[in-house]
């Protein structure tokens, strides 16, 4: 402890006594960080940039499941000519593809809803 220090926890104590408080030391002035940045800076950053990769993570999930929706109304519509039905092999191949679309909207659902917790935990930006 340097001497200045002790002088003022030394005054501290003097005046916390008069005053009928305990004796405690004043907490330490926060030291400033690289550059002279609060402390919490470094991190602070670090949130906003989660922050924004999520938000950007969420805005793909939603674009990707726009498109699987119209991917899937297309593919439904192919199925639903009388050509396409009476073709039994196109029929499997189309029906696969509807449901290799409804597996991957269910997986982006489920990361959405991920997503959207941890967004929300958060709190803004």
């Amino acid at each position: 402890m340097a001497t200045g220090s002790r002088y003022c926890t030394s005054r501290y104590r003097t005046a916390s006594a008069a005053a009928g408080r305990p004796a405690e030391a004043p907490a330490p002035p926060e030291a400033p960080a690289r550059g002279g940045r609060p402390l919490g800076y470094e991190e602070e950053k670090a949130r906003k940039a989660r922050l924004r990769k999520l938000q950007r993570r969420e805005e793909e999930i939603v674009a990707r499941l726009e498109a699987i929706g119209a991917q899937k109304g297309a593919l439904e519509r192919e199925m639903g000519q009388p050509s396409n039905y009476a073709d039994g092999a196109k029929m499997k191949r189309l029906a696969a593809a509807a449901v290799e679309l409804d597996g991957e909207a269910e997986s982006l659902n489920l990361e959405w809803e991920s997503v959207t917790a941890e967004l929300s935990d958060a709190g803004p930006a």
